[in-house]
């Protein structure tokens, strides 16, 4: 399990960008959090600890996609662009919503809401990864 923030996301991307970061990883996982989002208030304490709880010792790669304001949002292009996911984030910026991607395709399999219950959730992320582990490059 990975878990980083924009900068340190940025940080690690120009550390080691000859070692292929996040390309060792299975599925990405994108949280759309905002200052001003009552949902993620209210959520994103508690899905960022069932994910990361889901993550521990599996091939994920969690980054939290702040999109409080435009210069926000654009703090995360570099790392976004370095996973080839920019495209379909930077057409989907609604808050509280969380994205599941094949890190081989850099397709989306599946997603929800912050405010999901933590079995929801679970239920979700076993069957991502269950999806990618089956084919991975579709």
């Amino acid at each position: 399990m990975l878990i980083v923030n924009t900068m340190t996301v940025i940080f690690m991307i120009l550390l080691s960008s000859s070692n292929g970061f996040g390309q060792s990883k299975e599925v990405y996982i994108v949280i759309n959090e905002a200052s001003w989002c009552k949902y993620c208030k209210a959520h994103s304490e508690r899905v960022n600890k069932v994910i990361q709880d889901f993550s521990a010792g599996k091939k994920i790669l969690i980054i939290y996609h702040d999109i409080t304001d435009k210069n926000s949002s654009k703090k995360d292009d570099p790392t976004l662009k370095s996973l080839g996911i920019y495209e379909y984030m930077n057409n989907h910026k609604e808050a509280a919503i969380v994205y599941v991607f094949n890190s081989k395709t850099n397709k989306v399999i599946d997603g929800f809401r912050l405010k999901s219950n933590d079995e929801e959730i679970i239920t979700i992320l076993k069957r991502s990864m269950e999806k990618v582990q089956a084919n991975p490059h579709q």
